[in-house]
Order: structure tokens, then sequence, then C-alpha cells
């Protein structure tokens, strides 16, 4: 009797360990590890609309997938700031803009010099880069893209890099023009820059264009003052817990 009981003390002891070891760690992981594949959240919450209307939500345009209206689901934290989601690519990356300007809204000159109408050369990039390496270097879902570095009329010149502005023909397929619109979640309470820049011979001055507050796209002086709102594009295979609304945004993991 001594040696059965002896027997099953030893069984149990080794069911115990091996649950210790395995199978706990395995239940605690399954329930900590709540995140999901972004881009599958974003089809799974979303229907899909196949045709550019005004209508606010998921469009299916030229083979990108467009966040177009006000939509309350297209929110995504970074280091406690909330971005939106503009659009998925065709390889199902992701790209999104900063809901606010840089540094609080603060205003920037395009360029300090008022007849250069680079963007490689402007003020704009060099605060850009900054915010970059402040802010954004150490997370591994953010990644290089092909971002237009020269556009006028259209994109002449591209550059890869890891942030850059809003060029007018997203602008477009949000219906932000020359008219007023304030029914899109890329107008907030600021003017800011974009990338479209031209020069004028005649009076020695270059430009870029710009969001305005209105609602309406326009041009400005590059010595004139304006917000930065970066954007930044995403892998992927980004993993996000959250429901993408501004109570509970897509916050991505590391």
């Amino acid at each position: 009797m001594k040696n059965m009981r002896k027997k099953i003390i030893a069984i149990t002891l080794v069911i115990v360990v091996f649950a210790i070891i395995f199978v706990i760690p395995s239940y605690s992981t399954q329930d900590n590890d709540k995140s999901l594949i972004m881009t599958e959240e974003i089809f799974r919450t979303n229907s899909l609309i196949e045709k550019r209307t005004t209508e606010t939500g998921l469009h299916f345009i030229e083979d990108n997938y467009y966040f177009l209206g006000i939509p309350s689901n297209n929110f995504v934290n970074i280091n406690g700031e909330n971005w939106r989601i503009i659009k998925i690519n065709k390889d199902n990356s992701i790209l999104i803009i900063k809901e606010e300007g840089i540094n609080k809204n603060k205003l920037y000159q395009y360029n300090e010099e008022y007849n250069n109408a680079s963007f490689n050369d402007s003020y704009v990039k060099k605060e850009l880069e900054e915010y970059y390496e402040n802010n954004l270097k150490n997370m591994k879902y953010v990644i290089e893209q092909e971002y237009c570095i020269q556009y006028e009329k259209e994109c002449l010149a591209t550059e890869k890099n890891t942030i850059s502005l809003l060029t007018p023909e997203i602008l477009d397929i949000n219906n932000i023009n020359e008219e007023y619109n304030d029914e899109s979640f890329l107008i907030n309470n600021y003017d800011y820059w974009i990338l479209s820049n031209s020069y004028d011979e005649i009076i020695d001055s270059a430009y870029s264009g710009y969001v305005s507050s209105l609602g309406n796209l326009d041009n400005g002086f590059v010595d004139e003052e304006k917000t930065i709102r970066p954007i930044i594009t995403l892998s992927k295979d980004t993993r996000v817990i959250g429901e993408g609304t501004i109570n509970n945004p897509y916050i991505p993991q590391q």
C-alpha cells in the first residue's frame, strides 16, 4: 500500500509539474496575445464600397482600398499620437497620416529660401526626418516606400524613404481640390503642407501646395508657415490590438 501511494504521489507531481511548465504558459500566452493582422481586421470590420462615391467608408479604387469621408474606425495610435488610415496598398501595406501637425501643430516654412521649390532641399523634409528619428525610428512596422519627391501636375520623380507628405492625387480621390469640402478626415483645423511644387520665373518665387483648414487645395509661397502632417507606411504584417475607433484605436505591436 505504501509503495502504491508513493507511485500515485509521484505520478501526481509529474502531472502538476508538466502543467506548470507547458500547459499554463500556453493558455497565458493565448490570453495575452490578442493582436491581429491589421489589414485582415480592416476588411473584417468594413463593408466594401466598390465604386467611388462621396459616401463615408472603405472604397475600392484603382486596385487600392481608400477610406473616404469621415470614418469613425480608421484611427491608429503610435506613441500616444493618433494617425488615420488613408489606404491599403496593392501589397497590403497601409498608408497613414498623422491626425495633427507635428510638434503640437507648430507652424513651419516649407523652405527658408523663397525661390527654392525643391522638396529634397526643403525645411519641411528636414523637419520630417527629425520627427522620424525622434519618434518612429525604432518602430519595426514602419517601412520604406517609394514616395514622390517632385510633383508638378504629376509625380516626376520618386525616392525610397520612411516618411513624406501627401500628394494631390490622393487628395483628389478624397474629393479635396479647389472646391471647399469639409466632409473628409483629411481636413483639420490647420493649413498643412503637401508635396506639390512650382516656380514662377517672372517674380522669382517658389510655391507649394497645401490643404486649407476650410477644406480646399491651395498654393502658398514656400516661405509662408503651415503645419506638417507626415505620412508613413505600415508593413502588411503589422499586428494590432484595438478596434480602430478614437476611443479604442488600432495600436501596432512590435
